[in-house]
């Protein structure tokens, strides 16, 4: 087996967070990324038996990134980030049904598809050598830095219409009461 540095990291925090409009709101965010850091280290670490430097994945509240060792090489390398990687979307999407079912109501036209689509999760391996730890850090923090900076995105349906989300803009709202105008149009 072959030593690897491995990074991984979910994303968007910043445009995550700053949607927020109170403390509660921030706290949840904050917990959730946390939440689902910790589901993907945990996997690392149980499956994988990775050996994750940093952070502390059983504290309370982690970074939406975590830096492991793992032995390993070839395939496997894309197996174990392809494995989190689902593990952490799958998570997601539990929540996600399990709020749905809780508001016993029904899911919206696009709700999976935006579920899906809205965190990215980004890893990556780097040979590691114990000795030159601090260079292999710096190394693979650069190259996710560059991988980020290259962002993908899913081309949008011509059909998608109706009210966009009033707090960032980019989705559409799912769940809303129509207006009187509104009703009249559709014929409700």
């Amino acid at each position: 087996m072959t030593k690897h540095l491995f990074l991984f990291a979910i994303a968007p925090v910043q445009s995550f967070i700053e949607q927020a409009r109170k403390t509660q709101d921030l706290y949840a965010g904050s917990f959730l990324l946390s939440h689902l850091c910790r589901t993907a280290g945990r996997k690392m670490k149980t499956d994988y038996r990775g050996d994750i430097i940093f952070p502390d994945i059983e504290n309370k509240s982690i970074p939406n990134r975590f830096v492991a060792i793992v032995d390993a090489k070839g395939d496997k390398l894309k197996e174990i980030g392809d494995d989190l990687q689902q593990a952490v979307e799958e998570e997601f999407k539990r929540i996600a049904n399990s709020i749905i079912t809780k508001l016993e109501t029904s899911k919206a036209n696009g709700f999976d598809e935006q579920i899906s689509s809205y965190f990215t999760i980004n890893w990556l391996f780097l040979p590691y050598n114990e000795k030159d730890y601090k260079r292999c850090y710096s190394e693979i923090e650069s190259f996710m830095g560059a991988m980020k900076t290259v962002r993908a995105f899913q081309q949008l349906p011509d059909s998608e219409k109706g009210r966009k989300c009033s707090i960032c803009g980019e989705r559409n709202v799912k769940f809303y009461r129509m207006t009187e105008k509104e009703k009249k149009r559709c014929g409700c």
